[in-house]
């Protein structure tokens, strides 16, 4: 019975977007937040008194309402920022970036209310983050034609999610990296090299190796390479041994677990 209710949360969010952004246009966002939120309470507590729920509220524990308290807090924070966000750019765009809040909520429950990360959930975090990263970097540098690769199909479905609320024509294809051929080479390859896990070091170190040679035969010569991965070692160790390959760039995104973001060209 959930999956319904999930499914309509998803549409009405989908409406939300589109009615919120024909109304703010010429109203100031925050106004518009306040006139939302009564709105949104008005509808609440009518639902409570509908379904009977008001004999509840006596039962409500401290602590949780604690959390409640904090929880409607972030509620408003987020809104307020949305809002204005609507009213100064496009829906699709706002909408692609606030959606990577999925990402936050997953780890999240990972963290603190022990939830099991499977491996397609994993893989799904991975790609929703490159694929806003690659809807931004789009918005910057237009690009013709755009490939995503990824050999696990539940990682594909939600990564043309994604890309579908961000309004973003962008090609998927379910197949390993390492066997993908294409008639013309690329301008960018960007990636998001997955973790060690329980892989031992030799293995990630074999990873690596077949990752650069493999991109040999789909960068332009002009190419480049946005590389986001903790594995700095091996990253500078491929930069070494195979001399076709520059670093234009690092960033240090975070250093308690050492991860970088890579510009890497061709000689």
């Amino acid at each position: 019975m959930w999956i319904f209710y999930a499914i309509g949360s998803s549409f009405f969010a989908g409406i939300t977007a589109i009615l919120a952004k024909c109304g703010i246009r010429k109203t100031n966002s925050n106004v518009a937040t306040a006139i939302r939120t009564i709105v949104v309470l008005i509808f609440a507590w009518l639902m409570v008194f509908v379904t009977g729920a008001e004999a509840g509220i006596s039962n409500i524990s401290s602590r949780t309402l604690l959390f409640l308290v904090l929880s409607g807090l972030a509620t408003g924070a987020s809104w307020l920022c949305y809002f204005h966000a609507l009213q100064k750019g496009d829906v699709n765009k706002v909408v692609s970036i606030d959606k990577s809040s999925t990402i936050l909520t997953i780890l999240l429950a990972l963290i603190f209310l022990q939830e099991g990360l499977s491996l397609g959930k994993g893989v799904g975090i991975v790609l929703i983050g490159v694929g806003t990263m690659l809807i931004e970097r789009d918005i910057l540098v237009p690009a013709r034609e755009k490939y995503g690769i990824d050999i696990f199909g539940d990682a594909i479905d939600m990564a043309r999610e994604n890309a579908a609320l961000a309004g973003e024509k962008i090609n998927f294809i379910h197949r390993d990296y390492f066997d993908f051929k294409h008639d013309y080479k690329f301008d960018e390859i960007v990636t998001n090299m997955p973790v060690k896990g329980k892989k031992a070091k030799e293995d990630m170190d074999a990873f690596y190796a077949r990752f650069f040679e493999k991109s040999k035969s789909l960068l332009a010569e002009d190419g480049i390479i946005i590389m986001y991965s903790n594995e700095v070692g091996f990253v500078k160790k491929q930069l070494r041994l195979q001399p076709c390959y520059r670093l234009i760039q690092e960033y240090t995104i975070r250093k308690k677990d050492s991860y970088c973001l890579f510009i890497i060209g061709m000689k």
